[in-house]
């Protein structure tokens, strides 16, 4: 309590300064004043109006039926990768990590261009169907796990790549996405919220 009541003192002291010196009226100064005053006010309108927000087990199931498609889960591959500039060093990669047998993370930490992946033994980790460029993808998603393919070009360099595992396209239940869904229809309740208000207050953008 002493260290609390110290703080808080030093604040009310350091505030009051600041007033009799006038800062308040200094142009950043009054506008980040104004600005936390309008956080202030938001959330705690936001607080207010949540509090009869349906959250419920019931309308968390129907939201979720009405949108089970958005939390299915897509293809993915465990995929690690070497970049290098050319295809004739990605053919010699491939060489020496295929025909040479070769430890591929040994490989990939010595010779790829790739300094986000290159520490880690090439791995980008889990990866979704279209979520790299289309000639990365298009090659990650033929090998089945533990194959090498490549060299296959993109923007970034030639690549070779290896996958070490799939996963298939499955479908969700509510539980497994259970802190999603809350969060996704709260938004939906927030949008409702902000476009009553548009209407109401009006709202116009310059």
């Amino acid at each position: 309590r002493e260290n609390f009541a110290k703080q808080v003192s030093m604040a009310l002291l350091l505030s009051e300064a600041g007033r009799q010196k006038g800062l308040q009226l200094d142009p950043s100064v009054a506008a980040k004043l104004k600005w936390n005053a309008v956080n202030i006010l938001a959330q705690a309108f936001v607080s207010s109006a949540s509090s009869k927000w349906d959250l419920g087990r019931p309308a968390l199931e129907a939201w979720f039926s009405q949108h089970e498609d958005d939390y299915s889960v897509s293809e993915s591959v465990h995929v690690r990768h070497i970049l290098v500039g050319s295809e004739e060093e990605a053919t010699d990669v491939l060489l020496e990590v295929f025909a040479k047998e070769t430890d591929f993370g040994a490989v990939a930490a010595e010779k790829s261009i790739d300094p986000g992946s290159a520490n880690t033994g090439g791995n980008l980790g889990w990866v979704s169907r279209g979520q790299t460029v289309p000639g990365f993808d298009e090659l990650a998603f033929s090998l089945e796990p533990g194959r090498i393919g490549g060299p296959v070009e993109t923007k970034y360099g030639w690549h070779v790549i290896q996958v070490l595992e799939k996963r298939p396209a499955r479908t969700t239940t509510l539980d497994e996405v259970l802190p999603r869904v809350k969060e996704d229809l709260q938004k939906h309740y927030l949008d409702l919220e902000v476009e009553r208000l548009e209407k109401s207050l009006g709202l116009e953008i310059d």
